[in-house]
């Protein structure tokens, strides 16, 4: 599931601030790091991958990236999240910061409309895994 947060940030300022704590966060970075390897593996595995394991390792992620520096996230975003996984998403990743951002969001389908209530129903994008990579490129209205 994929939400539109409908925020702006100045992704450049937030970079700056992980940077800033990198050399004091270096054990949460390797942890990110080799996270990325168990969810590579997870999905390349024998029968398609455990796609509740990969739930599982993507939220173990965002609690990761949350703890590098406060401006990670934002408010609405955390209540989001939190009221997500209370509605039974097994995890989640926040995408894109300067023009706005998304929330990702993975789940078993048949929770989708109880995590849709749950966020009380923000702008839902429609998404689908394709060979070919990402698709869409812009969200807007055009004038």
């Amino acid at each position: 599931m994929l939400f539109y947060t409908g925020g702006t940030r100045d992704a450049n300022a937030i970079l700056k601030e992980q940077s800033a704590a990198t050399a004091s966060k270096l054990d949460v970075l390797r942890r990110m790091r080799d996270l990325a390897g168990e969810l590579r593996r997870v999905l390349t595995a024998p029968g398609g991958g455990d796609l509740a394991a990969f739930g599982e390792i993507l939220h173990e992620c965002w609690e990761r990236k949350r703890s590098l520096t406060p401006n990670i996230s934002t408010g609405q975003v955390d209540a989001w999240y939190r009221a997500g996984r209370e509605a039974g998403a097994l995890g989640g990743k926040l995408l894109g910061a300067g023009g706005g951002g998304f929330l990702l969001m993975m789940a078993k389908r048949e929770r989708h409309d109880a995590i849709r209530a749950a966020l009380g129903r923000p702008r839902e994008l429609p998404i689908a895994f394709d060979p070919r990579g990402s698709r869409l490129i812009f969200v807007g209205t055009r004038k």
